[in-house]
Order: structure tokens, then C-alpha cells, then sequence
């Protein structure tokens, strides 16, 4: 399945999740940039080829870090407003677990970014 010019489009894929009602939380660069901190986005480790891009699908046992249920990361996770939709984003204390699990150079660089004082910057 052809990408549209080879764009992303997590909007595209947002709006479909939401359509068809997929309960559904956001984390990984995306969700590091919803709390704040903007950065490239890597590239993904299983992506699934959609019409609008790929869309990484994770089983919260395959998360390092993550809480000991798709229940209690949905649960803790922060609904940000997108245009006219609510996505649910992982909160920042899971988020930093997960990172901090995963323990690469971008997710401690991601770390040190959400959790920088404001004021020192």
C-alpha cells in the first residue's frame, strides 16, 4: 500500500482509529512531543503499512517499562485535544518509565527534555 506522496499522516490515522472506535494510547516520540518536547520522530521497529502512513502496533507485554496492563496505561494516560478529536497520550510518568526502560540515546535525550526545568532554560 503506496504512502500518499510518502508522507506520514498520523491524523489520517487518528481520525480512523477514532472512526472506527479503537480504543487506543499514543506513546513513543509522539507521545514525548504531545508533553512538550519536540524532536524527530525515529523510525519505527514493526511499522503496519496504512494509506496514511505506517502505524506502529506494540502489545503493551512487549513495552519495556509499561505498566502491567493496557488498563492501567490507558487509565493513567493524558487526553489531549487535536483539532477535533481527544487522543489519549501516555501520561509522563509511564512515558519516562518506558524510556528509561528502553534506555537508548534518544530516549534519555527525551528524558532530560521532559524533565528539565522550564525555568532553566
Amino acid at each position: 500500500m503506496a504512502v500518499p506522496n510518502g508522507v506520514f499522516d498520523g491524523e489520517r490515522i487518528l481520525r480512523v482509529l477514532e472512526a472506527h472506535s479503537v480504543d487506543f494510547v499514543v506513546v513513543g516520540g509522539i507521545a514525548v512531543q504531545a508533553h512538550g518536547y519536540l524532536r524527530l520522530r525515529r523510525v519505527p521497529l514493526i511499522p503496519v503499512m496504512t494509506e496514511a502512513g505506517p502505524l506502529d502496533v506494540a502489545s503493551i507485554e512487549h513495552l519495556a517499562g509499561a505498566p502491567p496492563s493496557y488498563d492501567a496505561l490507558r487509565e493513567a494516560a493524558l487526553v489531549i485535544e487535536l483539532r477535533d478529536m481527544e487522543v489519549a497520550v501516555a501520561g509522563l510518568s509511564d512515558l519516562i518509565r518506558m524510556k528509561r526502560a528502553a534506555g537508548r540515546e534518544h530516549d534519555l535525550a527525551d528524558i532530560e527534555a521532559l524533565t528539565r526545568d522550564p525555568e532553566s532554560t
